[in-house]
């Protein structure tokens, strides 16, 4: 049995490869939008109304480091998708583990944010959302190579 070759042509590659990218774009931009939309909701709503339960309001703490590590690690996520697959998840690897350093040091000695106190429940959120941001640059990865 004798398979035929896919009829198209490099240009028309091409032309998948950007739409498939800016269809990924569009997916990380929708899902920044809804994590903003949270950290809102969670600064002015969530946190004033749920304070008491402490398991709820650990977690609803915690939740503005997961989002600040998951959003500034994949922060160059755009440039790295059009490199090949193994630069770009060096480059979000590196981020991910600079922003979880960086957020280990600030919780250690602030210097950037209004906390004056220390919690071992934000340095595990920090590295939750910069494992959680290393896995979703894997998984839009791997959903563009592909289409390559």
């Amino acid at each position: 049995m004798r398979f035929s070759k896919n009829p198209r042509t490099k240009t028309d590659w091409l032309k998948l490869k950007v739409m498939d990218l800016r269809k990924v774009s569009r997916i990380h931009l929708t899902i920044n939008l809804i994590l903003i939309i949270l950290f809102y909701i969670n600064k002015r709503y969530l946190r004033p109304n749920y304070s008491d339960i402490i398991f709820v309001s650990t977690i609803l703490g915690c939740l503005p480091n997961i989002i600040g590590a998951f959003m500034f690690s994949l922060l160059p996520m755009s440039k790295t998708l059009k490199l090949n697959l193994c630069k770009g998840r060096v480059i979000i690897l590196i981020c991910s583990v600079s922003v979880f350093a960086i957020l280990t040091y600030e919780e250690y000695n602030p210097y950037l944010t209004a906390s004056k106190t220390f919690d071992y429940n934000d340095i595990i959120a920090s590295g939750i959302g910069s494992s959680l941001a290393i896995i979703y640059y894997y998984y839009l990865s791997k959903k563009i190579d592909l289409i390559k």
